[in-house]
């Protein structure tokens, strides 16, 4: 008796809602293509991680992909659309907000990370505050705001996004002039400011009161990261977080104003606190830790810095004048000398005794 089977049904892939029979896609080389039977939730996730040009070019690969970018997370960054060239060409230079605005107005999905660094000193963004308004950036995870050569003030509804973000890095300079202009922080709305996830905060040649940046600290809870460079209004900064772990302070503005040098580093409970980054600290400036029990980076030290106080040891000039104990959490130990001196080096290590890598910088060695 003969055997009577079933004929396999044809592979069904649907294709813009039309579905049809299908050979499973395939490369240039004629491998299988893999990456696009992945689902849509993973593969809108990896474009939302490559630059923002690239990502909308992957709507041009095949059917398969025409959707996923404009529905997926968009990370929209201003340096991902810069053209060198645009410094050269007047007109062209005035396009970037006209196409800043395109890929917001294109794109239908949530906008996970924003980014202007204001990249040519022709360019502006007149629509910035616009753009913080549109529903497209609620829930926004990221955002970056780095005012280059346009002086501009913070505009307040960049503020709304607190509840939602993960990272927020200000700056009024950095990349661009490292005594650019300052800008003002809106300390009068400091106190309605909630950051239940903020992990990551930069702030960079802002006048921010110290009143105003010690409420904003606080507002933080989850803070991991935290730099503060460059900027005025503060003499002292005083750290308190049950959840730091990375804090760096630059104190070398090349004008700043006068009656607002940074003059006090002070950590007085960090207990999660791995790593503390001093750079180029001015003549006079006083760092005390005494609550940091799992330190294990410190720099950069230099003669700028008047007097350290690590626990009950302390330093004066990088010279050790109090040693009651020493430091044994320190594994990492970066030293600023000009001119070097081994005996100020020797001294150092004694301090540290289980110290693993000793980094010593030079900046004119003629």
């Amino acid at each position: 008796m003969a055997t009577v089977r079933r004929a396999k049904k044809p592979r069904v892939d649907v294709d813009d809602g039309a579905a049809g029979s299908q050979d499973p896609p395939v490369t240039g080389n004629g491998d299988p293509d893999l990456i696009s039977n992945l689902p849509d939730a993973i593969l809108t996730t990896i474009i939302s991680l490559i630059p923002t040009d690239d990502g909308a070019r992957t709507q041009s690969l095949c059917t398969r992909w025409r959707h996923l970018w404009r529905s997926g997370p968009l990370n929209l960054c201003d340096d991902d659309l810069y053209d060198d060239s645009l410094c050269e060409r007047h007109a062209d230079s005035r396009d970037l907000p006209g196409l800043v605005s395109r890929v917001l107005s294109a794109h239908r999905g949530p906008v996970r990370r924003f980014s202007l660094g204001w990249r040519c000193w022709r360019t502006s963004y007149p629509d910035l505050e616009k753009w913080l308004q549109s529903p497209a950036l609620d829930n926004l995870q990221e955002l970056d705001l780095w005012y280059g050569f346009t002086p501009i003030a913070m505009p307040p509804p960049a503020f709304r996004f607190s509840s939602s973000l993960r990272s927020l890095s200000l700056s009024a300079g950095g990349r661009f002039n490292s005594g650019g202009q300052i800008v003002n922080f809106p300390a009068e709305d400091v106190e309605r400011f909630h950051f239940p996830h903020l992990k990551h905060l930069t702030i960079q040649c802002i006048d921010i009161p110290e009143a105003a940046l010690h409420i904003l600290l606080s507002k933080c809870s989850v803070l991991e990261s935290l730099v503060l460079s460059q900027n005025e209004g503060s003499r002292c900064i005083r750290i308190n977080s049950a959840t730091l772990i990375n804090f760096g302070v630059s104190v070398d503005r090349e004008e700043p104003q006068a009656g607002t040098r940074l003059e006090q580093v002070v950590i007085e409970d960090a207990p999660l606190l791995e790593r503390l980054l001093i750079r180029h600290p001015d003549e006079g400036l006083l760092v005390k830790v005494s609550g940091a029990p799992k330190l294990e980076f410190l720099g950069s030290l230099t003669y700028g810095i008047t007097e350290l106080e690590l626990g009950t040891t302390i330093f004066k000039e990088m010279v050790a004048v109090n040693l009651t104990t020493v430091v044994r959490t320190v594994k990492i130990l970066v030293v600023r000398m000009d001119p070097p001196c081994v005996d100020d080096t020797i001294s150092l290590m004694k301090c540290f005794p289980c110290l693993q890598k000793l980094y010593i910088l030079v900046m004119n060695l003629f």
